[in-house]
């Protein structure tokens, strides 16, 4: 901003105002002014000179020494250099000087101008070098300063600029390169600025989002496809992508992959033949298919089929090489295995067609045996077709009083037949049944009423159906055998077996009833000889009596097994129910038994297991009948020295009821395994030498077998000649209850 022209400190000289002229004087005012603000001078020297150097005016700060009118030389040797005058007064352009004098040093400006009256001017304007410094460092900081508040202004705005675009766009540029490098999914958050960059931001979120979206469903897509697919790299041939199937395919994971060539995968004969076909995609610029590559995994070598293409760019420069593999190996396996098959089926079918062959022949000759076997039977013989008679041979006609065959064909086997059957079921819904059977069955054997037809009297026989088909024709084939005799014999025998049956049961009454008879006086001597053995008798005396007892115990045995006998084959052997103590009545057959060991010398030892009751219900009686048995014949059938025991043990404990398991073992002669189960039968022993050695029916263990049936168990031996027997039986008894 410029200072007043003349301020309170100022001045103005005029040594001659009648040597200017007015418009001179406004014009030197208007320079001067002009000067003052352009260069915000504070101090300033103004001088007028006319043409021939006076100075005619002078304005600006107190001179030093007054002014006095003089010429510009004066001037300029106080000033500056002479010279700037007449050389702005010659050229009429404006100059600049400096100059140097008693006060300092200084800079003047000189300017040409005419004023209305055609009198020419210079108008001079000095200052000093120090006024002008301090001026121009004042401008100076005046500038900086303008300068500094201009550069804030412009970091500020940049800084708004910065937020308000350029981090948007490089935010959008970073989300852009993520993308390309394969990170789909990314956004950008919000961003402030202007609206077209916030729609910009939400579009490109949008498509990031979108794509995100299509190449997770394009990655589940080639995740689940049951090919391989692989990418490798065009540069290097190295394996960027590798799907699941394709690490089932190479037995290897996407780790052990990623980032290898075929060298370093596979053996080097593999590997030349893949990376051929993989710069053949390259240069061929199209799909490369490879129908068989043999490929060595670590489950063994597979054979794929692959298809190659190449990816380019929009020039046409290859930048990946897409591949898809089909594991055919079981595919190639089944060919082979087809075509295998194949020329086995053809030869299958050259031998059947050469056995067909062979068996039409071998049928014609069979189909002229049938007839003549057809023909030649006793039995009546008819073929069946759809419920009726189709053929028949000559037995059928005479059988069923027929002259013709015609007379049988096409007629239902009921109508040879009384309308009823036995049992009042009719005659044609049973033929309708056992066709049916002997179609599912493929045959039926039955027994019939017949009716001739001749004289309408009835017959029985016995009928086989047999189902038949033949190509694509079903036929029942039935076999007519007339069994009047034989069932006339077999009534015969059935009346003879009744009368053998009353016969036996009459027997078995009588030897029930003499048994009987024979047992009182028997138990009469058993006693007497017992008494007479009480007294006072000679060796001989005693010897006799003693034989005569023995003999009288053995034939009461042979009695007691007689009636139970006859009492078995009668139906009459019963089982008794009483409550009685295991140990007492073991204890009492041990006693009895100790007679016999002691003259046989024979160790018998009984052993019962500590969980078996000593309480129980069931007929002790017979039960000690059957261990009479068992112990009397191993003792019977044992050498002198020998050993018997009797072992009792619990095989099955089902609550208030028990089955014992008794087992009688001894090391007597043994018994061989094709009489071991025809012992159990009655009169039988193991051979006929036995009876006269060790005496006895043959009845005993035949009864006992049928005792432990009627107490509900079993009974078993298990023997071999020369060792021993054991024997084994189950009967079951109830428990006592406290």
């Amino acid at each position: 901003m410029a200072r007043a022209i003349v301020g309170a400190d100022y001045h103005d000289h005029i040594r001659d105002k009648n040597s200017i002229t007015e418009d001179a004087y406004l014009q030197i005012l208007n320079s001067y002014s002009k000067i003052c603000v352009e260069c915000d001078f504070q101090y300033l020297w103004s001088n007028l000179f006319l043409e021939d150097g006076t100075i005619v005016f002078t304005t600006g700060t107190p001179t030093r020494r007054g002014a006095t009118k003089g010429n510009h030389a004066n001037f300029f040797d106080i000033h500056s250099d002479p010279k700037a005058f007449d050389q702005v007064k010659n050229s009429g352009e404006i100059s600049f000087t400096t100059f140097h004098n008693e006060w300092g040093s200084g800079r003047m400006v000189l300017v040409p101008f005419q004023d209305s009256l055609g009198r020419m001017y210079v108008f001079g304007a000095s200052m000093s070098l120090k006024d002008l410094d301090d001026q121009l460092q004042a401008s100076a900081m005046k500038i900086l300063t303008i300068f500094l508040l201009i550069s804030i202004a412009i970091t500020f705005l940049a800084y708004r600029l910065a937020k308000a675009i350029t981090r948007p766009i490089k935010a959008i540029s970073k989300m852009t390169e993520t993308i390309a490098s394969g990170k789909y999914g990314a956004t950008i958050d919000d961003v402030s600025g202007c609206s077209e960059l916030k729609l910009l931001t939400k579009n490109i979120n949008i498509m990031s989002n979108a794509i995100f979206t299509r190449n997770n469903e394009l990655q589940t897509i080639v995740e689940s496809l049951p090919l391989m697919v692989f990418l490798k790299d065009a540069k290097a041939l190295r394996y960027i992508y590798l799907n699941h199937s394709g690490e089932k395919y190479l037995g290897m994971s996407r780790e052990e992959v990623i980032g290898k060539n075929n060298y370093d995968l596979f053996e080097k004969d593999q590997a030349d033949l893949f990376t051929q076909k993989d710069r053949e995609a390259f240069s061929s610029h199209q799909l490369v298919t490879v129908s068989e590559e043999p490929v060595n995994t670590p489950h063994g070598k597979r054979l794929l089929q692959t298809r190659k293409v190449a990816i380019t760019d929009v020039d046409g420069k290859p930048l990946y090489l897409l591949g898809l593999s089909l594991d055919i190996t079981e595919q190639k396996k089944a060919e082979l295995e087809l075509r295998r098959n194949r020329r086995q089926i053809e030869k299958l079918v050259k031998e059947r067609t050469t056995a067909f062959l062979s068996a039409e022949k071998q049928l014609d000759e069979s189909l002229q045996k049938y007839r003549v076997l057809f023909e030649s039977t006793a039995d009546a013989v008819m073929l069946h077709e759809n419920g009726v008679i189709v053929d028949c041979n000559k037995a059928a006609l005479k059988m069923f009083g027929c002259k013709t065959s015609e007379d049988l064909k096409n007629r239902n086997p009921s109508a040879f037949s009384p309308p009823f059957q036995e049992g009042g079921i009719p005659s044609a819904d049973l033929v309708a049944n056992y066709t049916q059977r002997a179609t599912e069955q493929g045959n039926v054997l039955f027994e019939w009423n017949a009716r001739r037809l001749d004289d309408g009297k009835e017959f029985p026989c016995e009928v086989l159906l047999s189902f038949a088909q033949f190509k694509d024709r079903m036929f029942i084939q039935s076999v007519v055998r007339d069994i009047t005799v034989r069932k006339k014999i077999k009534n015969e025998l059935i009346r003879a077996k009744e009368a053998a049956d009353a016969a036996s049961q009459a027997k078995s009454e009588f030897l029930a009833n003499m048994s009987h008879e024979i047992r009182t006086p028997m138990n009469g001597i058993l006693g007497m000889t017992y008494l007479a053995l009480q007294t006072d008798l000679n060796d001989k005396q005693r010897n006799y009596i003693f034989k005569a007892n023995k003999s009288a115990e053995n034939l009461l045995a042979i009695l007691n097994d007689i009636l139970d006998y006859s009492r078995m084959k009668s139906g009459k052997l019963e089982i008794q129910s009483s409550r009685f103590l295991l140990h007492q009545m073991l204890d009492s057959l041990v006693n009895i038994e100790n007679l016999k060991t002691e003259e046989n010398n024979i160790n018998l030892t009984v052993e019962v297991d500590s969980g078996v009751p000593e309480k129980l219900t069931g007929d002790s009686l017979r039960l000690r009948q059957v261990l009479t048995n068992l112990i009397t014949n191993a003792i019977k059938f044992s050498d002198p020295g020998g050993k018997v025991s009797l072992h009792v043990s619990i095989q099955e404990d089902r609550g208030k009821e028990v089955l014992l398991h008794f087992v009688v073992q001894d090391r007597g002669i043994g018994i061989s395994p094709d009489q071991q189960e025809a012992i159990f039968h009655s009169f039988s022993q193991t051979d006929g030498s036995s009876t006269r050695r060790y005496g006895g029916t043959g009845l005993g263990l035949s009864i006992s077998k049928k005792i432990v049936q009627l107490m509900h168990g079993n009974i078993w031996v298990k023997s071999e000649l020369g060792v021993g027997s054991t024997f084994h039986f189950t009967v079951l008894l109830g428990k006592v209850v406290a």
